[in-house]
């Protein structure tokens, strides 16, 4: 009886291992779907007065404007977004945008960036970016160019419900 319960608990044992050594590199498998560049692009904060935002950033923090090169071509075909100015640290972009709540409505889209804001990741492969959503299960809004000419756009949530963009220039 002694040598059939270690025998059994040498099993559990195995089972246990196996079992966290398969989550553990399942996981690390996960991670590794990310073979793409991506970088903070802009800080989207959205606001009922857009001038009076642009002029507390220019003045309180010294942000400047970018080099329209480097700017968003909004898409005005599809009025998805409506009055908004950029300004620029040098490095990253904030996007100072009219806040939407019915954004949604117009757009056909599950996932309103202009509610709340959002934060913005620029990728080199918005194909696997979205099948390394996939992996996760985590839903996206596909929002092609439908808002900014030459960007491929997904938007989709953290665990606490923020926005989240990432977006490739579809030239790249």
């Amino acid at each position: 009886m002694p040598f059939i319960l270690l025998r059994i608990n040498f099993l559990n044992l195995k089972l246990v291992l196996f079992s966290w050594v398969f989550c553990h590199l399942n996981s690390k498998l996960k991670l590794r779907v990310l073979d793409m560049k991506l970088k903070l692009h802009h800080i989207n904060l959205c606001t009922s007065n857009v001038k009076d935002m642009d002029k507390f950033y220019r003045e309180v923090l010294c942000l400047g404007d970018d080099k329209p090169s480097k700017l968003p071509p909004i898409n005005e075909n599809r009025g998805l977004v409506g009055d908004v100015s950029f300004v620029t640290d040098g490095d990253i972009q904030m996007h100072l945008t009219k806040k939407d709540i019915l954004n949604s409505f117009r757009s056909g889209q599950t996932v309103n960036p202009l509610e709340r804001g959002h934060i913005a990741y620029r990728t080199d492969d918005i194909e696997a970016f979205k099948a390394h959503l996939d992996n996760f299960d985590i839903p996206y809004s596909d929002w092609g160019s439908d808002a900014v000419k030459g960007w491929h756009q997904v938007f989709f949530y953290d665990p606490e419900g923020n926005v989240i963009e990432v977006h490739q220039i579809k030239n790249e």
